[in-house]
């Protein structure tokens, strides 16, 4: 029973940033953000953290995109994979900062698309939430 109030002491004596500096610790936790930027909203669904689409194929790309087999009816931003592979996640105070390589050839992919690409949207929040 001792042992049972001293880990309830414990958390008690936990403080959010405490907890949150923790969360950050755990590459799963980290990978799952990632993973929800990068998967559920740009792949799956073409959107930023606004809930926004972020924008559209021209009819050529399109056709190419068919031809292959992948997503044309929206931008994935998954072309060779690199710009997914970039994201990490850091702490910053208590906000958790998605941050990623955005420049892919000559394009900065947030002046193309906008910084909104970078961050979780309500959806995405009320899943890490859960």
């Amino acid at each position: 029973m001792k042992a049972i109030a001293n880990l309830a002491q414990r958390v008690k004596s936990l403080s959010i940033d405490d907890m949150l500096h923790e969360l950050s610790e755990h590459v799963e936790f980290t990978d799952y953000i990632i993973e929800l930027n990068t998967k559920s909203q740009l792949y799956d669904k073409g959107i930023d953290a606004k809930g926004e689409r972020i924008g559209s194929y021209s009819p050529k790309t399109k056709a190419i995109k068919d031809a292959n087999g992948e997503i044309s009816d929206h931008v994935t931003l998954l072309d060779t994979g690199k710009f997914y592979e970039s994201f990490r996640v850091f702490l910053q105070g208590s906000d958790f900062i998605i941050s990623a390589d955005t420049i892919k050839d000559t394009d900065d992919l947030i002046f193309k698309y906008g910084q909104d690409i970078l961050g979780l949207n309500e959806d995405s929040l009320e899943k890490l939430r859960l």
